[in-house]
């Protein structure tokens, strides 16, 4: 059981006391990392939370894993709908109709696409902006997220089990993620990386690409 002093703000511990009385430990770790992923910047790497709560509160391993990667794909899937409900309508016909062209090509070459997505996900870097471009492009959400789900279950294991996190409290993890200049400039060539997605002649690159092999 984890104590019930400086868990999510230091001694300021409130809200963790009156959780408790409701959920276990586990769920509470699911709820939280399910809200930050559905964020879509500016949150930490899920891993590094995990890891905290691993470290500092002698965790089981495996089921904080499990609990970690689904909770964090739900979040995605999350982000993902939301993106394709409030976001896509907005871009123009023209813009739409030139990344369903991409989005099209994506889901047909599975072969090529999933191997990518895993890879990707075994490494700690975000994934907010990978399913932003994937629901603007109308990437099945299946694909993407059984990939990553993979992935995750992979790459939570290895950082997990190497880290060493020396954060007292999850408000000073949150709160670095402010005071770094690298926090900036990955979400500001994330989002810059999607707009140039959008302006992208996919027709005309994958049709080039086609040709040549």
């Amino acid at each position: 059981m984890i104590p019930s002093s400086e868990l999510l703000f230091g001694d300021h511990n409130l809200l963790y006391n009156v959780c408790m009385g409701y959920f276990s430990e586990y769920l509470i770790i699911a709820l939280l990392v399910y809200g930050m992923n559905v964020v879509p910047a500016f949150m930490p790497p899920t891993w590094i939370i995990l890891a905290f709560f691993y470290v500092k509160y002698k965790l089981l391993f495996f089921p904080l894993v499990f609990i970690g990667a689904l909770a964090a794909i739900l979040g995605r899937i999350t982000l993902y709908l939301l993106t394709k409900q409030f976001f896509h309508p907005v871009l123009s016909k023209k813009t739409k109709q030139n990344l369903d062209v991409l989005g099209k090509y994506i889901n047909a070459k599975k072969y090529i696409t999933i191997p990518l997505f895993i890879t990707y996900a075994f490494f700690p870097i975000p994934s907010n902006h990978i399913y932003i471009a994937a629901a603007l492009a109308k990437v099945h959400i299946r694909l993407l997220a059984s990939s990553f789900f993979v992935g995750r279950l992979i790459s939570y294991s290895f950082w997990i089990s190497i880290s060493a996190i020396g954060a007292k409290s999850l408000h000073a993890i949150f709160s670095s993620q402010f005071k770094r200049p690298s926090s900036f400039i990955v979400e500001a060539v994330g989002f810059l990386i999607i707009y140039v997605i959008t302006k992208m002649d996919w027709n005309r690159l994958l049709r080039s690409i086609k040709n040549k092999f």
